[in-house]
């Protein structure tokens, strides 16, 4: 396991064997780690060119430190050495105030994992189907008239490679029915993506949803695996994939 850190966030994490640059390209998304943040390894700081060849070793803390900026004393001191070169002049003063009523609402989108998940068999040496099935559920605030970006992640790589040889999963984000359940013939996007062990994220843009009908549903439409040729007894219970979902708002 990996300590990794940024600000107040701090987790455990199974990252050993990632370059640091890897795991910056993971991170970034979700953590809004800025290019310019610097890293340290255990406290020894790691130079921005040789981050795609430091490798992370188990117990090592990784912590992305952002560049240190002038401390509120040398801008007070600043601002005291500008006032007293600064030419004196009288002035006259009015105020007024209001108070803005802002509305509190929702946070403007949910995400849940879907109560009902695909499943299939995995054989050694063998190829095979996946399921297909709902996976997550996507569910606009009241009111909320935005565009959405949805990144979907494999969040186990380390173990699938240990089963599969190959696995390929299809995803899709489909509109509900008038039910609220997935209707597969209402496809958000216009193509499908492809989940793979060698493309761990796939990102979907997701636009002019007035009139949609919500929760959206992210959907694995299909997929096949290969398992590896010497067997299932090497599989040691790897084989179940850990999916994520990010949805945050797309930028203008």
């Amino acid at each position: 396991m990996v300590e990794l850190r940024y600000g107040d966030y701090h987790e455990m994490v199974e990252l050993a064997g990632k370059t640091v640059a890897e795991v910056r390209e993971q991170y970034k998304p979700l953590l809004s780690i800025p290019d310019k943040t610097k890293t340290r390894i255990n406290d020894r700081n790691v130079k921005k060119n040789q981050e795609s060849e430091t490798w992370l070793k188990d117990d090592d803390t990784l912590r992305f430190v952002e560049k240190s900026r002038k401390s509120p004393f040398f801008i007070l001191a600043a601002l005291v050495a500008l006032a007293a070169t600064a030419v004196p002049f009288a002035f006259a003063q009015t105020t007024a105030s209001i108070n803005l009523d802002v509305t509190e609402k929702d946070d403007f989108v949910s995400v849940a994992a879907n109560s009902t998940l695909p499943t299939w068999n995995v054989f050694g040496k063998f190829k095979g189907a996946t399921g297909s099935g709902e996976l997550f559920k996507i569910t606009p605030a009241s009111g909320f008239t935005g565009d959405l970006s949805c990144m979907v992640m494999i969040g186990n790589g380390e173990e699938l490679v240990k089963c599969y040889r190959v696995l390929v999963m299809k995803i899709s984000i489909y509109e509900s029915d008038g039910s609220g359940d997935c209707d597969t013939s209402a496809n958000l996007t216009a193509f499908p993506e492809y989940l793979t062990l060698s493309k761990g994220e796939v990102d979907f843009t997701l636009e002019n949803l007035a009139g949609k009908t919500s929760p959206f549903w992210v959907h694995l439409d299909s997929g096949f695996y290969i398992s590896h040729y010497w067997g299932a007894s090497a599989m040691g219970g790897d084989e179940d994939p850990t999916l994520y979902c990010d949805v945050t708002q797309k930028g203008t």
